[in-house]
């Protein structure tokens, strides 16, 4: 495109109209041909500035992931006082496109098992793509602090967490539809590069770094053009990333008409935030344990089914039924009772009962795919740890007996029968003498 093109297609109502909906409180920054940026900080307040910045050279516009009070009040020590809110942004890179679009598909699937329905997907004008899952949908607090003051390490840990739960699928999809030659020549890596004690790790093909994610990061706005191959960065359908071709996002061919980031439930992805913290406590656990080799104990493991009887006061607090944290409360019950040897038919069976009475029950449809998700998962992995604030405390069933003592000393629900046991036969055999 020459730079009348581009001044036309900039001009064009539905891009400028386009644009500035996802401008609304965010950093929007010009990007020149050469690759510079424009000033910063800097925001759009009206069309007539969309055009104005592409008349002094600006081939691409990029925005801000965080959404700010006072975008020209941006310094290096304010920050955290001007943030008022920020969207998960994925930005999946990579050199094939095909790969790209099997990645995107697999980790919007995995968002929705998570019961989200608000997640959004953009091609990025080249050979990636940007998924989105906006603000709204995250609770206003996590752990007692405000959501907009976790911004980047909160968005590091939902990213780590679905990059783990991706990482099987989208291995077994590259393999399904490549060989490994075709996925290294096109992915331009070596055996060595691809491979992590010599397995695949497809996130070695394909990059989505957690890193990068830092405080005023910009990502290429929806209905941009992209200045390598001047293509539109095109919002797209979730469910139809697959049949999607870069034909399709030709300026002179698409209409900007479609949102980028979606309207979204409140709490929409409360059990998302909690299961990434509760994977991302795992991880720092795990280090721990290496880093003193020698004094791990071994996680206790039962013989047999254990009786609802000898369960701790959350699990049958819990089992009572929820009105707050019922997502988080299926996650903890059903790895609590696979750690209690309870078959998955028992597991399903009490699942059903409990959230029968929980106000109001989660969807079926849910409660069933994350049923699905751990028979598939196969092996047992214990429960959140009782100093986890996101769980027990979080939805108040956190209430310590003489067994528990203390939430520190009991370290994890899964323990809590084992002493509960212990005591039961050792007062039986006391009463018999």
């Amino acid at each position: 495109m020459n730079t009348a093109e581009l001044l036309r297609y900039y001009c064009r109502d539905d891009v400028r109209e386009a644009l500035m909906a996802m401008a609304r409180g965010r950093e929007v920054v010009g990007v020149f041909k050469n690759g510079s940026y424009d000033r910063r900080p800097n925001s759009i307040t009206n069309t007539a500035d969309i055009e104005a910045m592409a008349r002094s050279g600006a081939v691409e516009f990029h925005c801000s992931v965080e959404r700010w009070n006072n975008v020209m009040a941006l310094s290096g020590d304010n920050y955290a006082l001007q943030r008022r809110g920020w969207d998960l942004i994925l930005d999946l890179d990579c050199k094939s496109f095909s790969h790209a679009k099997i990645a995107a598909a697999i980790l919007i699937s995995e968002i929705k098992r998570h019961d989200i329905e608000s997640v959004s997907v953009k091609f990025s004008g080249n050979k990636g793509f940007h998924i989105a899952i906006p603000f709204e949908s995250f609770p206003k607090k996590v752990n007692a602090s405000p959501t907009e003051a976790l911004y980047p390490d909160l968005a590091r840990k939902i990213i780590l967490y679905l990059k783990e739960r991706a990482r099987k699928s989208l291995s077994d999809a590259l393999l399904k539809n490549y060989s490994m030659k075709e996925i290294l020549e096109e992915g331009g890596k070596k055996i060595e590069e691809a491979t992590v004690n010599g397995s695949f790790d497809p996130f070695r093909i394909i990059e989505i770094d957690p890193i990068l994610i830092s405080p005023r990061h910009l990502f290429r706005m929806p209905y941009s053009i992209n200045m390598k191959t001047f293509l539109t960065s095109l919002p797209i359908d979730a469910d139809k990333v697959m049949p999607f071709e870069k034909e399709m996002a030709k300026p002179d061919i698409i209409s900007a008409d479609a949102p980028y980031i979606r309207p979204a439930r409140e709490n929409e992805s409360s059990a998302l935030v909690a299961e990434s913290l509760d994977f991302s406590a795992k991880m720092q656990e795990r280090g721990r344990r290496k880093a003193t080799v020698g004094r791990i104990k071994r996680n206790i493991e039962f013989k047999k089914t254990v009786k609802e009887e000898f369960f701790p006061p959350c699990m049958k607090l819990i089992l009572n039924g929820l009105s707050d944290g019922r997502k988080r409360a299926l996650f903890v019950l059903i790895n609590f009772l696979s750690a209690m040897k309870w078959s998955h038919d028992e597991i399903e069976g009490q699942i059903s009962r409990w959230n029968s009475k929980n106000r109001p029950p989660l969807p079926e449809s849910y409660v069933r795919a994350q049923l699905r998700y751990h028979m598939q998962k196969g092996k047992v992995i214990p429960p959140p740890a009782c100093t986890n604030e996101a769980y027990y405390l979080g939805f108040n069933v956190c209430q310590p007996d003489h067994i528990c003592v203390t939430r520190e000393k009991m370290r994890n629900p899964a323990r809590y029968p084992y002493i509960s046991m212990k005591q039961s036969k050792q007062k039986a055999r006391a009463d018999r003498k």
